[in-house]
């Protein structure tokens, strides 16, 4: 009987938690969970290669049930145009996925692969990083 209390009471808390987090989430945030669609053109100002030298880059997503990969339209030196730059998982109603970017340098060019993240901010808007590297900020290209 005390353990079923006890179960009782851990559910409760448990549910509180999740109608603190579910309270704590904006409008926005939830508009964005309920089938957002990365598929697309993207670009970021952010890309440096080497380091301390931006570019301003385009990649192009393909997003399909949680997956996500993006290939480079315009590239540098370190990771050529028509790479994959990142690939990863987007679960169902998160707004943080679990990606791997690909690195190199100017002397070996897509060479290596890095752990890293995904944030999606808005329906047109994302960051990227890893803990070597700056944070991405990319946006969505308009479609003509």
């Amino acid at each position: 009987m005390f353990g079923a209390v006890a179960s009782l009471q851990q559910a409760s808390t448990y549910s509180a938690w999740i109608l603190e987090v579910h309270l704590k989430t904006t409008a926005r945030e939830k508009c964005l969970v309920m089938g957002i669609d990365l598929t697309g053109i993207w670009e970021s100002h952010d890309y440096e290669c080497p380091h301390g030298t931006k570019h301003t880059e385009l990649v192009t997503i393909r997003h399909s049930g949680e997956r996500l990969w993006a290939t480079k339209i315009t590239g540098d030196d370190c990771v050529p145009a028509g790479y994959e730059t990142f690939s990863g998982r987007l679960p169902q109603g998160a707004t943080i996925a679990a990606i791997r970017w690909t690195t190199g340098s100017p002397r070996s060019p897509a060479s290596s692969s890095t752990a890293g993240f995904l944030k999606i901010i808005d329906a047109d808007t994302f960051l990227g990083g890893a803990p070597q590297m700056p944070d991405l900020t990319f946006r969505r290209q308009p479609t003509e």
